[in-house]
């Protein structure tokens, strides 16, 4: 190294002390923009990978999620692998109702318009009462018990204990999806449930498995029907495609819509996570366009603290060549005496804050801003030079 380049960097001790403040402060920020630019990527991933956009089937006014008596061409819809809906859906959660009544217990919900139903689900997730996300503690005597077709039956632990050692219960079931009115006696039957596990307390909700639901409903009123359809988006990239998808069964929510209309709608409750998206890409949008002007005010302090220091050294220069000094040894030796007092604080930022390639970047532009003054001070002609300073 030049051993009078650190005794030339004194002779402007002021220039130097800046540069030197100046790159840290411009490393440091640097540093600090590419780790929060990681950051919100690595959220806005996550965010798209694990975020829960929760989809439900509700009626036309988009008022009522449950009780839907939907026919079986809408579960088949959203069940069928070949639907253009299906590659949409993940966690997909159906119920069916009944009302029922238990001799014996005193439970009854017929004839009544707000019932615990006798609901059919095909997992956990159909019910908060189950839901283990909502603290629900369920005891399971048969592990397999959303994939049963048989008459097996979840009710609360007071109830379970009322039914002896033989854990049966005989039930009254009525199909709300059958008109009474014009159809008496239909959707009927009395069926003998086995009870293979219990929820904390009491309560008169019973659940039985999804499957055996649709039997009982075949069995009981002819027809096959579900109450109630939500799923959870399979790929939050492609939101926009889930409605278009489902357009050929559920439309939109209107809130205008007559109480009398039969169709469905659709809603995906995306707002939230949406918002979340948004305001991570506005953050990275930022950064991206905050970095290169970081970069390029690091051309900038390049530029200047290199003119400030060749400004009054003309005349030095001049001699130099004129004494033999090339003009690529005089252009890298007044690069490396310019590029010091910023290589130092961007030393000392990439071993605190590990952004090597970034402010590996900056020196790179602070280093073009040098070239440039450097370039232009070894184009003049010596000889002119010194007969001006004559």
């Amino acid at each position: 190294m030049d051993p009078y380049l650190f005794k030339r960097l004194l002779r402007r001790p002021w220039i130097s002390l800046c540069t030197v403040f100046i790159s840290l402060v411009l490393c440091v920020l640097i540093s600090y923009i590419f780790s929060y630019r990681d950051e919100q990527k690595i959220g806005l991933e996550e965010a798209v990978q694990s975020y829960d956009v929760l989809c439900v089937v509700t009626d036309a006014k988009g008022t009522k999620s449950s009780g839907l008596r939907m026919d079986e061409s809408y579960m088949d819809f959203v069940m069928d692998p070949e639907s253009s809906l299906a590659p949409y859906i993940s966690d997909l959660r159906i119920t069916k109702e009944f009302k029922f009544s238990a001799p014996g217990y005193g439970i009854s919900t017929l004839g009544s318009v707000d019932y615990t139903p006798l609901t059919g689900v095909i997992s956990e997730r159909c019910s908060d009462t189950l839901n283990p996300e909502f603290g629900a503690e369920i005891t399971y005597l048969e592990e397999d018990f959303y994939e049963r077709t048989d008459y097996i039956c979840i009710l609360s632990e007071e109830l379970y204990y009322e039914l002896g050692e033989e854990k049966t219960i005989r039930l009254n079931v009525t199909d709300p999806v059958v008109d009474q009115n014009r159809e008496p006696g239909v959707g009927k039957g009395t069926i003998e449930f086995k009870a293979v596990g219990y929820y904390p307390g009491r309560g008169s909700s019973i659940f039985m498995p999804f499957g055996a639901a649709l039997k009982l409903s075949e069995e009981i009123s002819g027809r096959v029907s579900c109450d109630s359809i939500s799923f959870i988006a399979s790929d939050n990239r492609k939101l926009d495609m889930i409605s278009s998808a489902a357009s050929e069964k559920f439309g939109a929510a209107d809130p205008l819509a007559h109480a009398s209309d039969e169709s469905f709608a659709l809603i995906i409750f995306d707002e939230q996570y949406r918002s979340s998206v948004a305001a991570m890409e506005q953050n990275i949008r930022r950064t991206d366009i905050l970095i290169p002007l970081l970069f390029l005010l690091g051309a900038g302090t390049g530029f200047l603290a290199s003119f400030l220091s060749t400004r009054n050294e003309n005349r030095t220069y001049a001699l130099m060549r004129t004494l033999g000094m090339t003009r690529k040894k005089l252009f890298f030796s007044i690069l490396r005496e310019q590029t010091v007092p910023a290589v130092i604080p961007a030393l000392a930022a990439s071993v605190f804050a590990g952004a090597f390639i970034p402010i590996s970047i900056y020196l790179a532009f602070y280093v073009i801003g040098c070239a440039a003054c450097a370039f232009k001070v070894i184009k003049a002609a010596p000889t002119s030079i010194l007969r001006e300073q004559e």
